[in-house]
C-alpha cells in the first residue's frame, strides 16, 4: 500500500478538474499537484466487482502497480477510475498500463 502521503482523498478529488486520458480497463484524471510529491487515488464501482472483496483487489493491485513505478511519475494529482474491464486484468497488465509514458 502506498504511503498515506501519497494517497489522494477521492472525495475530494471527484470535485475537481483536470486532464483526462482513457485506457480500456480504467480512466486517469489528472490535476495539478498540491503538495511537492505525487498523490494517487483509485476509485473501483460496484459495475466492476459486485463485491467489496473483488473491489478491493482490485484498488490494491492498481495500488501495487503505481508503488512499483512511482518515482517515474511527474508530480501530480492522479485518481484511476476503473471500468468492468479492470476486472479481467491481472497485476502485470496493472503495471504495464499505468506507467507514465502510456498517459501522455
Amino acid at each position: 500500500m502506498l504511503a498515506k502521503k501519497n494517497r489522494l482523498p477521492v472525495q475530494e478529488a471527484l470535485l475537481r478538474h483536470g486532464r483526462t486520458v482513457r485506457k480500456p480497463a480504467f480512466t486517469v484524471k489528472i490535476f495539478p499537484a498540491l503538495f511537492p510529491y505525487a498523490r494517487f487515488g483509485v476509485v473501483v464501482g460496484r459495475r466492476v466487482a459486485k463485491s467489496a472483496v473483488g473491489r478491493n483487489k482490485i484498488r490494491r493491485m492498481a495500488f501495487t502497480a503505481v508503488q512499483g513505478v512511482m518515482a517515474a511519475w511527474p508530480v501530480a494529482d492522479y485518481l484511476v477510475i476503473t471500468h468492468p474491464a479492470a476486472a479481467a486484468y491481472t497485476a502485470k497488465q496493472w503495471h504495464d498500463e499505468l506507467i507514465p509514458s502510456s498517459l501522455n
